[in-house]
């Protein structure tokens, strides 16, 4: 008995009426091909297709980035449920394209599932819809109608299916071993051991590390192969890399308490590999420490220090395109791997000897440090300590000094200055040529390192304010300092992220002399450059407890337990009842000190008016981000 087609497929017989539409299809499945390498960076899958009313093969061509992108099309028989298939005409012969622009979508009903006859039942048909149906993309729930005709479609071909021959990769998903190739296909693949400079590779490779960096993500990843161009882990290279991680006071989660695991092979077997556009989101997302994953057209380069590292570029013309995705251990290549990791962990526990760090450089260097010293020689060593300075470099400072990975700022070349010369930095002229004037504020942006010594508002729900928007807003001399209210009573308005941040060089404890105060700077946070830091978007925080929440891990990060031992100072002051007291909060600075940008800008002033006119000087953190 016949069942009547879902009106929401589009008959084969009545394409070649329908040029380049978007069309859903259903059909059975009488030839096709396993996905393979295209002539381009792209995989390809083809099968073709015939339904009740046309007799005739209507081929599909699917692209997409790698084989975890295709339908799973097992067997001649499968029932196929294509949506938003492009038609289109080429050299006279119309087919169909599905691609990533296209945005297709998938599902595969197996031959060896679907029953001899239509169930009877709609609970049956709602069994075979939830166990047999394989989806692709996101395409819209197969219903009873169309699981009802898809079994009448597939057997009513049975008998006009060609005899199926054994297929070898019925019960595997399509790997990147297909020994299908295109003309012209160089296989990129290589193993860590044997890739060199400026070429192009396919890496299987399992997971050691992931570091969000903001725009990309960072991989370090293994395949238990050395290459003598990259950097040598058991000669200690590795530590300020490892130290990037946590801080004294464990308020920022480490990615592994495994740290063995977590850190992978010694020696020269690791390799950095930065991904970019949609495959950084993909890592980002989807990947995790111990992962195996296919890393494809990885463009090898050396860095500064002559040691080799990995980049995948995005792609210009499909920006969309995900050059990275995660393997399963039933693929060859990760097999291979994993019997090379075996061995490497066998050959460690059996001789731990020669995987041990060199400690006796560590050792000898630490006794040079005992030796006594000049007082030329201690005077230059202090110097090159204070000297040091940009967000990453600052081996030669002492451990308490090390900065916040956890921050990072977007202008790294942008010149270095101390809290001190930040405050006392002039800008003279002389217009007249004679009389020399002192410039109220010069509108500088400069670099420094920072740790936070209080806030304010003293509440985090306060952090945030409403502004209610004014015509005059586009004035650059408009001062929207009353448009802020804590309590609005118009929607006309946003709210904005508005607080004060006050803080101390990084190197306060160290460079000022005994009994001498320690000068401290108010940074203000407002605006884009608050939402760039926090990467939050302002909410009424008495309201929005999410965002709140988030506000105060974000904080945590940047200040650690500084707003807890606020709230203890506070609270013990009230406790005391002492008015004098109250006002004052000195609170210990907070541990890790972090990098920021500062902007010096200047507002007018109603009670100053000394010489430098009625303007004061302010400044605000800007180009910063928490990561």
């Amino acid at each position: 008995m016949a069942v009547e087609k879902p009106k929401r497929f589009t008959d084969l017989q009545e394409l070649s009426s329908l040029p380049n539409s978007f069309v859903n299809l259903m059909g059975v499945v009488v030839d096709f091909l396993p996905p393979n390498p295209s002539g381009g960076t792209d995989w390809q899958c083809t099968f073709c297709i015939e339904d009740e009313y046309c007799s005739q093969k209507f081929k599909i061509k699917w692209f997409s980035a790698g084989p975890p992108g295709f339908p799973s099309i097992r067997n001649i028989g499968d029932v196929v449920m294509c949506e938003r298939i492009k038609v289109s005409k080429y050299h006279g012969t119309v087919g169909g394209l599905a691609n990533r622009h296209t945005r297709s979508s998938c599902v595969v009903l197996p031959v060896n599932l679907i029953p001899a006859s239509i169930p009877s039942l709609d609970s049956e048909l709602r069994i075979l819809k939830k166990n047999a149906c394989q989806r692709l993309g996101s395409p819209k729930e197969p219903s009873e109608a169309d699981i009802r005709y898809a079994i009448f479609l597939c057997n009513s071909h049975k008998s006009s299916l060609p005899a199926q021959k054994p297929n070898t990769q019925s019960n595997q998903k399509p790997h990147i071993q297909s020994n299908q190739k295109p003309r012209g296909f160089r296989d990129k693949f290589s193993t860590i051991d044997h890739i060199k400079i400026h070429n192009f590779y396919d890496l299987v490779c399992e997971v050691v590390k992931i570091w969000d960096a903001g725009d990309r993500v960072e991989l370090s990843v293994t395949d238990y192969t050395e290459n003598e161009l990259l950097y040598d882990k058991t000669q200690g290279q590795d530590e300020d890399y490892l130290e990037r991680e946590g801080d004294p006071y464990d308020y920022v989660p480490r990615h592994s308490t495994d740290r063995a695991n977590e850190n992978g092979p010694d020696g020269k077997r690791i390799i950095q590999v930065a991904t970019w556009e949609a495959t950084a989101v993909e890592a980002k997302d989807k990947f995790q420490v111990g992962d195996y994953i296919f890393l494809q057209n990885v463009r090898i380069k050396q860095n500064s220090s002559g040691k080799i590292e990995g980049i995948i570029y995005g792609d210009r013309n499909y920006p969309e395109k995900v050059m990275a995705w995660g393997l399963d251990k039933q693929d060859g290549r990760v097999k291979d791997l994993l019997r090379r990791k075996r061995a490497y962990w066998s050959e460690v526990q059996q001789k731990p000897e020669l995987f041990q760090k060199d400690e006796g450089c560590k050792k000898r260097k630490v006794r040079e440090e005992e030796k006594p010293k000049s007082e030329s020689k201690k005077r230059k060593q202090k110097k090159e300590a204070v000297n040091v300075r940009g967000d990453v470099n600052l081996g030669r400072i002492s451990k308490e000094f090390r900065l916040n990975q956890h921050v990072r700022t977007n202008r790294p070349d942008t010149r270095y200055l101390r809290v001190p010369d930040i405050k006392k930095s002039r800008l003279t002229t002389t217009p007249d040529g004679h009389n020399e004037y002192i410039m109220p504020f010069e509108n500088i942006v400069c670099r420094a390192n920072v740790r936070v010594v209080d806030f304010f508002p003293p509440d985090l729900e306060d952090f945030a304010v409403f502004h209610q928007e004014s015509e005059y807003d586009v004035l650059s001399d408009h001062s929207s300092d009353d448009d802020y209210d804590d309590e609005p009573g118009s929607t006309q308005g946003r709210w904005e992220w508005r607080f004060c941040l006050l803080v101390e060089d990084a190197e306060a404890s160290a460079t000022t002399a005994k009994g001498e105060a320690v000068e401290w700077l108010k940074l203000f946070v407002s605006g884009m450059d608050a939402e760039g830091l926090l990467n939050l978007t302002a909410t009424d925080l008495r309201k929005d407890t999410k965002t709140l929440s988030k506000l105060r891990e974000q904080l945590f990060i940047l200040w650690g337990d500084l707003e807890e031992r606020k709230q203890i100072r506070r609270k013990a002051l009230e406790e005391r009842d002492n008015v004098n007291d109250k006002g004052t909060l000195k609170l210990e600075p907070a541990p890790k000190a972090f990098p920021c940008c500062i902007q010096e800008y200047g507002i007018r002033s109603k009670e100053n008016k000394d010489a430098l006119g009625q303007w004061k000087k302010c400044f605000r953190i800007t180009g910063t981000a928490i990561k």
